[in-house]
């Protein structure tokens, strides 16, 4: 699944699909965050599932995610677990400048 990716990319996914990817939730768990919030919406978690699908805040990037994908966008396990799918989520990754300090240019 992972073998046309490089280290980084594949390093990546893991921690997405382990929720151990420096995201609000994830670093208020291990004591490296004051709080599990979104910094962009305060109301809700900052998680992989709210990252990828639900924070206002990258709505036009997910409005490219969409429409590249035809509507599979809803579908998280899609995103993670599918070649085609894990190439879409780290261009999503690359264009929102996310992780930008931790893993560099995705």
């Amino acid at each position: 699944l992972t073998k046309k990716f490089p280290r980084c990319h594949t390093t990546t996914l893991f921690q997405l699909r382990t929720n151990h990817v420096p995201l609000n939730q994830h670093l208020f768990r291990i004591n490296k965050a004051k709080s599990p919030s979104c910094p962009h919406c305060l109301d809700w978690d900052e998680t992989v599932t709210h990252l990828l699908l639900h924070c206002p805040h990258y709505t036009v990037y997910h409005n490219q995610l969409r429409h590249i994908t035809r509507g599979k966008l809803r579908q998280i396990k899609w995103l993670l677990g599918d070649q085609k799918g894990i190439a879409h989520t780290l261009k999503f990754l690359h264009n929102t400048g996310r992780f930008l300090k931790t893993f560099g240019d995705l």
